[in-house]
């Protein structure tokens, strides 16, 4: 893990409030990163105000440039967003487990809810360079929100999209689309990784559940103050006996989708 000081080099809008930007650490190369781990990024905000650090995947890294890609939904992502090429901020990382690497030779299954892709994208790339057959459904509320497609697409495997409202893709939310294209979805998964809201996850589980028995991973998001498990603001409870929690930040992002213990969660 180190501290970085990082310049923004590249902004770029891509959809409705979502922000693509790209920084160089002005101290040396990124840190080797693995699909799954994450940076806190600092909000860049006057001396006397404080504001906590904000946890992103790194979305992809090319020539020595880390991207990130998020919506502006805040006071911290907003300003994080208003960033353009030149100014500084700070980040730490990586943090976080890598993903689960899959067992076994069949195809491995990504699902994406919105941006969950950002966190997902990277994996995808990787499983495709290690001659995995990857199938990535890319869920959102409209077409507009599909966003990077081509970046998607150029990284092989297949694709298939979906919009709640039929604008793009199979009409649908993620966990209508599997239990409605169960024949397209019931393979010998050797793993399948689902990222996105809580709730369209544990929909997702749930559907999936009923006709495979490969492992699932739950890529979940959280708020969190540190990132490395002292603030325990990102606890999660698990199945165990007695029962217990499992940290977003060390124990994560992905977690067996299993030994979630959902009733305690959002739900659809």
């Amino acid at each position: 893990m180190r501290d970085l000081r990082l310049r923004c080099v590249a902004r770029e809008d891509i959809g409705p409030d979502v922000v693509l930007l790209g920084f160089v650490p002005e101290d040396g190369d990124w840190p080797p990163t693995a699909p799954g781990q994450f940076y806190m990024l600092e909000v860049p905000v006057p001396e006397r105000c404080f504001a906590l650090r904000r946890p992103f995947s790194l979305h992809d890294l090319q020539d020595g440039v880390g991207y990130f890609l998020f919506r502006q939904m805040g006071f911290g992502t907003r300003r994080l967003g208003s960033l353009r090429p030149g100014e500084v901020t700070r980040g730490f990382g990586p943090l976080g487990r890598p993903f689960p690497e899959p067992v076994g030779d069949g195809p491995v299954g990504l699902i994406s809810g919105g941006l969950g892709m950002a966190t997902l994208f990277p994996w995808h790339r990787a499983l495709v360079r290690q001659g995995r057959d990857v199938y990535h459904l890319f869920a959102a509320r409209t077409a507009a929100q599909l966003v990077r497609l081509e970046a998607l697409q150029a990284l092989g495997g297949t694709l298939w999209l979906a919009t709640d409202d039929g604008s793009r893709g199979w009409t649908g939310r993620a966990d209508e689309v599997l239990r409605r294209y169960e024949s397209e979805f019931r393979r010998p998964w050797a793993a399948l990784y689902v990222c996105g809201p809580t709730v369209m996850i544990r929909a997702c589980v749930e559907v999936l559940r009923t006709y495979t028995a490969a492992p699932i991973w739950a890529v979940l998001e959280a708020a969190m103050a540190c990132g490395y498990g002292v603030c325990r603001g990102c606890a999660v409870p698990v199945r165990t006996d007695p029962p217990s929690y499992r940290m977003v930040c060390v124990d994560g992002p992905a977690l067996s989708a299993d030994e979630v213990d959902w009733s305690c969660l959002p739900s659809p």
